[in-house]
C-alpha cells in the first residue's frame, strides 16, 4: 500500500505523467531520463568521465558490489 491517499487527483495525474514518460523499466534497456539523470550527475560532481550503474534495489546493489569487487580481485569468494 502507498501512503499517497486513495486517488487523490493530485497523485493520479503525476502517476499518469510518469507512466506517459516510461511504463516499462528494465535495466536491459536505456531510457531517456537514466541518461538525464547521469548527465546531471555528472554535471555536478564535476566528473562528466565517469561510469555509472543505476540499481532497482539494495540487493541488487549488494549483488552487485560483490560482482564488480571479484571481478577487480579476481577472487571467486
Amino acid at each position: 500500500m502507498i501512503s499517497i491517499g486513495h486517488t487523490h487527483p493530485h497523485w493520479v495525474r503525476r502517476i499518469e505523467e510518469q507512466l506517459e514518460k516510461i511504463a516499462f523499466y528494465s535495466n536491459s534497456i536505456q531510457n531517456p531520463l537514466q541518461t538525464d539523470l547521469a548527465k546531471k550527475l555528472g554535471e555536478v560532481s564535476g566528473k562528466e568521465d565517469y561510469s555509472l550503474f543505476l540499481c532497482n534495489s539494495g540487493a541488487e546493489a549488494n549483488e552487485n558490489a560483490l560482482k564488480m569487487a571479484s571481478f577487480h580481485t579476481g577472487r571467486k569468494k
